[in-house]
């Protein structure tokens, strides 16, 4: 595939090809309560989470519809969130409400991988512990030095394991072989379809790449499993990148960085700071590629309102700084 391809390629991300429907999709009906029950309420960490739980059994999200879908008058499962949209999950400090929510769960919906110490605390002696879903069981874990990185649902790859892990308890919960099981199971299905789909096109526009254009820089150490499962070096800030206020020794670290990596694009992320990105980009000339959805949907009305829009709109922001940008003659 030549360079005009590879930014076909890109603009047919952009244009929304990638197996399942565009912003608005189709209605489809709620996977439904058995007659006389009450939904069954899950609570997740973050809005991430949340949203493929309802992608599996509540009407919208559109994107997986089917023709004859029974309509329902109640939902079976109950979705809510405690970090939400465009928030940082890393200080999220839960609150009276949250805590309500958690001990009338019947499932709890985490990550896992260290991701949500402020919950860890919370789960010490509570009973709501025993309902406790991790969701990145089973994925390809990546380490950084001893510790392990928790961002695995970025990769598409990595994502079908959390929709199959998600869609596993809330069919177990519903009761195995009844309807809004199998219903759930059957939407986990399309789902993964879906993110292998994705998975084949970014490998395709990605396929011309040379490795020199290859390094981007975000302001946040979420992209390692995107970066590994797509062969890109994606390198975070050094300390303080998260924050508006760094030291005269802080930012001439961070430029040496960039010089360093040689970077194509610095990328801002949704739950941090642009100030200090546009600073640096100030500072050494490499652009600011975009913004990536990290750990927190966008707003109903923004680029990444669901788990499937996110992924698309951080690969088409990628590939396109890649295709479009060359290493900043102030990087090298």
């Amino acid at each position: 595939m030549n360079r005009r391809s590879a930014l076909a390629g890109a603009g047919a991300l952009a244009s929304g090809w990638l197996g399942w429907p565009g912003a608005a999709g189709t209605a489809r009906a709620a996977t439904t309560a058995p007659a006389g029950a009450g939904p069954l309420q899950l609570v997740a960490s973050f809005s991430i989470l949340a949203d493929i739980a309802r992608q599996l059994v509540e009407d919208p999200p559109a994107p997986l519809a089917q023709a004859g879908e029974p309509a329902a008058a109640k939902a079976a499962i109950q979705v809510h969130a405690l970090a939400g949209a465009d928030e940082d999950v890393h200080s999220h400090q839960p609150s009276p409400s949250d805590i309500q929510r958690l001990t009338r769960a019947d499932l709890v919906l985490v990550n896992g991988l260290g991701f949500e110490p402020w919950l860890d605390r919370l789960q010490a002696g509570a009973s709501w512990g025993q309902r406790l879903v991790v969701a990145s069981r089973g994925v390809e874990e990546r380490r950084v030095g001893p510790v392990a990185d928790p961002h695995a649902w970025l990769s598409p790859r990595q994502g079908s394991q959390y929709v199959s892990n998600i869609a596993d308890a809330l069919a177990r919960s519903l009761g195995p072989s009844t309807a809004p099981a199998l219903q759930v199971l059957r939407r986990a299905d399309e789902l993964r379809a879906r993110l292998a789909t994705l998975d084949q096109d970014i490998r395709r526009v990605l396929e011309p790449v040379p490795a020199e254009s290859r390094r981007l820089i975000t302001t946040h150490g979420s992209f390692g499993y995107f970066a590994r499962d797509y062969g890109l070096t994606i390198t975070p800030l050094v300390a303080g990148a998260g924050e508006s206020e760094v030291t005269a020794g802080q930012m001439a670290r961070m430029i040496r960085q960039i010089r360093a990596q040689r970077a194509v694009a610095l990328f801002a992320e949704n739950t941090m700071d642009a100030r200090l990105l546009q600073r640096v980009a100030d500072e050494t000339g490499v652009a600011i590629g975009g913004t990536l959805y990290g750990d927190a949907l966008s707003g109903r009305d923004g680029p990444a309102p669901n788990y499937l829009r996110l992924l698309a709109h951080n690969a088409r922001t990628i590939t396109q700084a890649l295709i479009h940008f060359k290493p900043s003659e102030a990087a090298r």
